[in-house]
C-alpha cells in the first residue's frame, strides 16, 4: 500500500501550517519593533544648535545624526583615524554618504581639533 506522502499531490504533515503561521508572526514582529525602536536622531530631538566634531565623536554621537547607523558610524571613524577631515565635507569619503546624506547632516557637524 502507497503512503499518503508518496503522491505529487500529498498533504503537509498537520503541524506546518502553526509553523508558518508562527514564523509569519515572528517576522511581522520584527519588522514592527524596528521601526518603533529605532535610534534618536538629532532631528528627533528637535534641537538645531547641536553639533557633532566628527573627528573626535565617538560612534554613540555619531549614530545621533540622521541618517546614520553603527555601521556607518564606525565606517566614519574609520576613514578619519586615516586622514582626519578638514572640513564638514570631507565625511564625503566615507563610503555609504553621497551629497543626499551630507546635505542631510552637514547642518550638525563641525570639524575641530586639525592640525
Amino acid at each position: 500500500m502507497a503512503d499518503r506522502y508518496d503522491t505529487p499531490f500529498a498533504v503537509a504533515p498537520y503541524w506546518t501550517k502553526p509553523v508558518g503561521v508562527l514564523l509569519v508572526l515572528l517576522i511581522l514582529l520584527g519588522v514592527v519593533l524596528r521601526l518603533v525602536v529605532s535610534f534618536p536622531s538629532v532631528e528627533d530631538i528637535g534641537v538645531e544648535s547641536i553639533k557633532i566634531d566628527i573627528n573626535s565623536a565617538d560612534a554613540e554621537e555619531l549614530c545621533l545624526l540622521p541618517g546614520i547607523g553603527p555601521a556607518l558610524a564606525q565606517r566614519i571613524i574609520e576613514e578619519r583615524e586615516k586622514t582626519p577631515f578638514r572640513s564638514p565635507a570631507d565625511i564625503m569619503r566615507v563610503r555609504g554618504i553621497g551629497e543626499r546624506k551630507f546635505n542631510r547632516i552637514k547642518t550638525y557637524i563641525t570639524v575641530g581639533g586639525v592640525k
